[in-house]
């Protein structure tokens, strides 16, 4: 995709996070640092028009951070976009949400296991369990 085509899409994230009252991530992977870079502008311009840039966290890389030994994409690779702020040096996966201090951690406290993105005793993240049917979806027999 174009890149101003990609950078128009951080509206209905906002408006999604707006909805939802959920702030989630957005990660763009591209095939080349040269694309990234434009990519970046065209991403910092939309953010700049949102109401509220902090709804869109968002973080780019490029497959020309990969190499022989090191082609894990949770590694220091991601660079965070603040289009008030020059861009951080690159960052490792886990490493993102220091940039976005207003976001809440990805793990939760809870080991209620209904509760989602719960962890398990050991600290592994848990899916979110599924809701118990609600009695008006129950069919009647006939």
């Amino acid at each position: 995709e174009r890149p101003d085509r990609v950078g128009r899409k951080l509206a209905g994230y906002a408006k999604l996070a707006t909805t939802t009252g959920i702030t989630t991530p957005i990660l763009f992977w591209v095939p080349t640092a040269r694309r990234e870079a434009r990519v970046r502008r065209a991403l910092s311009a939309a953010l700049t028009s949102l109401d509220d840039p902090s709804l869109v966290p968002v973080a780019t890389s490029s497959a020309d951070f990969l190499d022989d030994q090191h082609n894990d994409p949770a590694a220091a690779r991601w660079q965070p976009l603040d289009a008030r702020q020059p861009a951080p040096q690159r960052l490792w996966l886990a490493e993102l949400g220091s940039a976005w201090p207003h976001l809440p951690p990805l793990a939760a406290s809870s080991t209620d296991p209904t509760q989602a993105g719960s962890t398990d005793p050991a600290g592994a993240l848990l899916p979110p369990a599924p809701l118990p049917p609600d009695p008006s979806d129950r069919r009647t027999p006939r």
